[in-house]
């Protein structure tokens, strides 16, 4: 990056927020941006316009054709408030925010509900100002139920809902927008109870013309990405309704702006439709009867917010804070429901073309609510010239849109059963209710998730003691005994949420260990908790059967990494009887696995070996080792037996042993709390432990430690950076009091031009020192991988 790049970065992050708003301003205001910005929010105005006078149109075309304007109206002056704040404070530029059509859909159920159960002595405005009320009240709820979301950084528990409830909700939702959209083209049909109707003489004239164009529409959209195909389609087929009549084989259609009967369309201006204003003619009986709906809408918005959100970051390549996003839903739904207005997201189609377009701007938003201002202003005047139609075809199409994506084409994309899942949640709604649908949705949530995760193991892999062994390093001799012996130890690294069912499959699993006749049985079962991210109370039951099952066959049961949380939930299901050594907790598996090796070679305390103490008298107890080939191995490591090589000997051939090798060493005593080698620094040579104990620690980037490796008599540190030359990976501590011999680079170099053959010797040591380790790793990454 040049210097000049450097001072513009510098200079924007010194820059205040206002400041930062005027230069983004300035910009977006220079002639080649603004002529983007306009043509982008003038087509998407238009749009919202189109879309806004259809959704009211399906919401009260039906139940008070007489308030269709007043209901344009009410959610043309949503629009203007949800696109105004929308682009102020979203946090992707040129976002295009609406009233969405899934709630739109089942706001028009529920006014033809309240249509038909309000008393018959209802006055057509208490009828009206009653939807309105129930509609600005679900969208209160669901803009409080999106903040509460956002606030609480939930907003990604909604990407958890199985593909195929989503489908089912959507696909739904695409149905009640084609049944909604021919009930307003044919009054007659009322639902699929009535669709033999709409192939009688009439009536398929009524819905046919407006089924054409939604056909038409479909094909076209599909086919070109222009932006202006849906308002140049809108605008001709009005023309073909009204002014070639006589080409026409069906009556001349009504102006939707019209359609209000005999009495004539109502006043529809603000002062006369906003409910906060006519509270008086609301029913509350009616209001409260309808809480229920407010669910489904809150949560059939928040799948198509996340649907949509999802969709923009793939198709701007760009990520979206979700959680922000619903916050600024929520406060926008809550001030546009005050208004009465249905519930609003973020509109897909729209914010992908104003990017297209390159009108990448808060300025859109502004301009679409100027557009729609003017709608609202003129009233009238332009609704006359939109034909019944039109709007339904728009309607069809939209319903249409949603059955192809999320019926049609998911056939190919999904197994036939959550395909048959997807279906069976998409007649519910359409036959049932969306309530209903929603309730079996979530049920369907629950058992698909059951179902799932069953099929999960809860034991992602199952070791050994011979494969797996804790970062305490024992003598060679120790460690053979370990890996012959290790096959006693059973290591379940467990994973997940353990519930009833994944718990009692993990009982089976130790059941069939403890059973079995042939191979090694075991003495000990590790349990590690390290990936375990939840244990339901029902999995206690299961735990407390293992431990039944464990001391009945006199095995200890080892648990590791368990959370506090957990452990807790463990001590109250259970209890710790007598029987104490049946029941062990260890901080991590390493500690836990370290326990179950002390166990093994407890056993040689028999022959005066003590585990504690066996660094700081390190030849004491070799004399008391009975005669034994193993044993000799012991000695002959240790160097108790090796003598130096008789003079005559050829150096070349002479044999290595540690007495040889001390002689070239420098000697070190060494206290607890001693640090040998300090990470990120640089080592002053090779330590071999004669006696005493050293731990290995990782300082991690969150400040804690982590236990690499323990060491005793017989180990060598600080090899890597030795040899590679680097600072060292992690520190060595001294754990208890003993000696140490040193070799440092210089003295290495020293000693091998008196004694040449010193330094192959110790090369010949560390090369089998590393290739054990590579050996022992080995093993261990094949037992991880079966």
């Amino acid at each position: 990056m040049s210097s000049k790049d450097g001072r513009n970065l510098i200079d924007a992050h010194a820059q205040t927020a206002p400041q930062r708003l005027t230069a983004s301003l300035r910009q977006e205001l220079q002639p080649q941006n603004l002529f983007n910005v306009l043509s982008a929010g003038l087509i998407c105005g238009v749009i919202t316009v189109i879309v806004s006078i259809a959704f009211a149109s399906l919401i009260f075309s039906d139940a008070l054709p007489r308030y269709l304007p007043g209901g344009i109206n009410l959610l043309l002056m949503a629009s203007i408030v949800i696109a105004i704040i929308g682009a102020l404070t979203s946090s992707l530029r040129g976002v295009v925010a609406g009233v969405q059509d899934s709630p739109v859909a089942i706001m028009a159920v529920v006014a033809a509900a309240i249509a038909q159960s309000m008393p018959s002595t209802a006055r057509p405005d208490e009828v009206f100002f009653t939807i309105v009320a129930v509609m600005g009240f679900c969208t209160v709820l669901t803009g409080l139920f999106f903040f509460v979301l956002g606030h609480f950084q939930l907003g990604n528990l909604v990407r958890f809902v199985p593909y195929p409830v989503i489908g089912g909700f959507l696909g739904g939702t695409g149905m009640l927008l084609v049944v909604g959209a021919l009930s307003m083209m044919a009054p007659s049909f009322n639902g699929l109870a009535d669709l033999p109707q709409l192939f009688t003489g009439t009536t398929m004239w009524e819905w046919m013309p407006g089924t054409i164009f939604a056909i038409l529409l479909f094909v076209a959209l599909n086919r070109f990405s222009h932006p202006l195909t849906l308002p140049a389609m809108v605008v001709g087929a009005s023309v073909v309704f009204y002014f070639l009549p006589r080409w026409l084989p069906w009556p001349l259609p009504q102006p939707a702006a019209s359609a209000g009967g005999p009495m004539g369309p109502a006043d529809a201006s603000l002062r006369n439709v906003l409910v906060w204003l006519n509270l008086q003619h609301v029913n509350g009986g009616v209001l409260l009867r309808q809480v229920m709906s407010s669910v489904s809408v809150a949560v059939v918005s928040v799948i198509s917010l996340l649907l949509n959100a999802t969709a923009l970051e793939l198709a701007l390549q760009r990520d979206i804070d979700l959680n922000r996003e619903l916050k600024v839903m929520g406060i926008t739904n809550v001030l546009a429901g005050l208004g009465g207005s249905a519930a609003s997201t973020h509109i897909l189609s729209e914010t992908v073309l104003v990017h297209r377009m390159g009108g990448k701007s808060r300025l859109v938003g502004f301009i679409i609510a100027a557009v729609c201002g003017v709608v609202l202003l003129t009233g009238d005047a332009v609704l006359r010239f939109l034909p019944q139609p039109v709007l339904g075809g728009v309607l069809l199409f939209l319903g249409l849109d949603f059955l192809v994506t999320w019926v049609y084409k998911t056939w190919d994309q999904l197994p036939r059963v959550d395909y048959g899942i997807l279906i069976l949640i998409l007649l519910v709604v359409t036959l049932v209710g969306f309530l209903e649908g929603i309730g079996l949705g979530l049920a369907l949530t629950v058992l698909l998730f059951v179902v799932d995760y069953s099929r999960v193991d809860v034991v992602r892999h199952t070791l050994s003691g011979a494969t797996y062994q804790s970062n305490f390093q024992y003598p060679r001799l120790y460690q053979q005994m370990l890996q012959r012996k290790g096959r006693h130890i059973y290591i379940f690294e467990l994973q997940g949420f353990i519930f009833f069912g994944t718990a009692h499959s993990l009982l089976e699993q130790i059941k069939t260990h403890l059973e079995q006749e042939i191979g090694a049985k075991p003495r000990f079962i590790v349990l590690d908790f390290r990936l375990v991210n939840g244990l339901d109370t029902s999995a206690v039951f299961s735990f407390t059967r293992i431990k039944q099952l464990a001391h009945s066959h006199d095995v200890v049961l080892v648990l590791t990494n368990l959370s506090p949380q957990m452990q807790r939930r463990l001590e109250k299901g259970t209890s710790q009887s007598e029987e104490q050594e049946a029941w062990r907790i260890f901080p991590d598996l390493d500690r836990g696995v370290e326990w179950c090796e002390a166990q093994f070679l407890a056993t040689l305390e028999e022959v005066g070996f003590d585990l504690h103490a066996r660094q700081r008298t390190p030849n004491a107890w070799l004399e008391k080792l009975p005669d034994d080939e193993n044993f000799d191995k012991l000695r002959a490591f240790l160097g108790s037996e090796e003598q130096p090589p008789p003079d005559d000997q050829a150096p070349a051939s002479r044999p290595f042993d540690a007495a040889w090798l001390q002689s070239h060493l420098e000697p070190l005593e060494v206290a607890p709390g001693d640090v040998l080698i300090q990470q990120g620094k640089a080592t002053q040579g090779l330590y071999f432990i004669a006696s005493g104990q050293v731990t290995v620690r990782l300082e991690q980037d969150n400040g804690t430690t982590l236990r690499l490796s323990t060491m005793g008599a017989g180990a060598v540190v600080g090899e890597l950076s030795f040899y590679l030359n680097t600072p060292a990976s992690a520190s060595v501590i001294v754990d208890q009091p003993g000696q140490m011999y040193v070799v440092s680079k210089a003295k290495l170099k020293e000693i091998a031009a008196t004694d040449p053959h010193f330094k192959a010797a110790l090369h010949e040591m560390m090369a089998r020192l590393l290739s054990e380790r590579l050996a022992h790793a080995d093993a261990t990454l094949r037992a991880l991988l079966k």
